[in-house]
């Protein structure tokens, strides 16, 4: 993940922890970096073999109902 990805999360994470009222932006910014991880793993998995890889891409989009 680079800077710049992380600086555009942040600010992402702080504004709408202003626009919500809260208090504790690192929260939020801990789910949208987790969020965008879980995501690109699932892309991995979603490029492997047909069935292997869609098994693997919905495993990992569900940790993130957890």
């Amino acid at each position: 993940m680079t800077r710049e990805l992380l600086d555009k999360l942040w600010n992402q994470a702080l504004h709408e922890s202003l626009q919500a009222g809260e208090m504790f932006t690192r929260y939020r910014f801990a789910k949208l970096v987790a969020d965008h991880e879980r995501n690109e793993c699932a892309k991995v998995c979603d490029a492997m073999s047909i069935w292997n890889g869609e098994r693997c891409a919905i495993a990992i989009r569900k940790r993130g109902e957890q």
